[in-house]
């Protein structure tokens, strides 16, 4: 399987699942440990909303999660204005 196939299946993995611990992805497709984290970083930085929890496992993040997210980041920046 190559790169592009594998982070396809990843993100359609997580969004079948709730949480999804890395050790579970990587016996899966049949990659390190090392691979997952890459791969699950590669589709972070493209945009996906992967949340992650340590001892738990990855979890797609939901849209009111982020916006959550981006408000405290606004007021947190004003704050610190004023």
């Amino acid at each position: 399987m190559n790169r592009i196939d594998r982070l396809t299946a990843i993100l359609i993995h997580l969004q079948s699942q709730k949480i999804v611990r890395a050790e579970e992805m990587a016996n899966r497709f049949e990659i390190s440990i090392r691979t997952v984290y890459r791969d699950v970083k590669a589709l972070m930085e493209a945009g996906v909303p992967i949340g992650s929890e340590a001892g738990t496992g990855y979890f797609i993040r939901s849209l009111m999660e982020e916006m959550v997210g981006e408000l405290h980041i606004h007021y947190s920046n004003q704050h610190e204005l004023s």
